[in-house]
Order: structure tokens, then C-alpha cells, then sequence
């Protein structure tokens, strides 16, 4: 719970970042990616968390976990708009279930 809480807050915190990492990754701009391309836009969006906000960054096992853990849609791919509007992180919520992350 205590891991989820921290994933949650740091993509809450950058979500403009997350929105132009994963727009970069969607060509067609349907707002699906690939699960290839949602961790490469994690991972791009995650160099620019530690140049701007040392210290706000993901680990590799937090992007690991998300990886693994986001839905998919029935073709495979990410809609990464419903995974940005999907989260809020509560400052004080017990667990991640406390928090609206229904894409996880």
C-alpha cells in the first residue's frame, strides 16, 4: 500500500508531463498506446521527473509495477487518457483501494 501511495502521488504530481510523454507515443493521437509504448513513455516522462524534481521520480520497480498492473483494452492497448483521469491520490488514504485508481 505504502509503494502504491508513492506511485500515485508522483503521477498525480506530473501529470501534464505524463500527458505530453504519452501523446508523443500515440501517433494517431486516439489516445491508445501500446503496452511497449506506455512504459517508454513512462520511462521518458520519469528522465524528466529526475532532471526537473530530483527526488520525485519513479524506481524501475515502480514503472515495472505499473506496467504490469494497468488494464488493457480488449486489443491490447493502453487508453492512457482513461489511466490519467483514472488516479487521484488522497494524502492520508490508507491503501491505494482509498483512492480512485480503478485503471490499476
Amino acid at each position: 500500500a505504502e509503494m502504491m501511495g508513492a506511485i500515485l502521488a508522483v503521477l498525480d504530481k506530473n501529470k501534464f508531463t505524463l500527458k505530453f510523454a504519452f501523446s508523443y507515443f500515440d501517433g494517431g493521437s486516439r489516445g491508445l498506446v501500446s503496452l511497449a509504448d506506455f512504459e517508454s513513455a513512462l520511462q521518458s516522462a520519469n528522465d524528466s521527473f529526475k532532471a526537473h524534481e530530483p527526488g520525485t521520480a519513479l524506481t524501475a520497480d515502480q514503472i515495472r509495477i505499473l506496467v504490469e498492473s494497468v488494464e488493457t483494452e480488449p486489443n491490447g492497448m493502453v487508453d492512457w487518457r482513461r489511466f490519467l483521469e483514472a488516479f487521484r491520490w488522497e494524502p492520508g488514504a490508507a491503501s491505494h483501494s482509498d483512492c480512485a485508481c480503478a485503471i490499476l
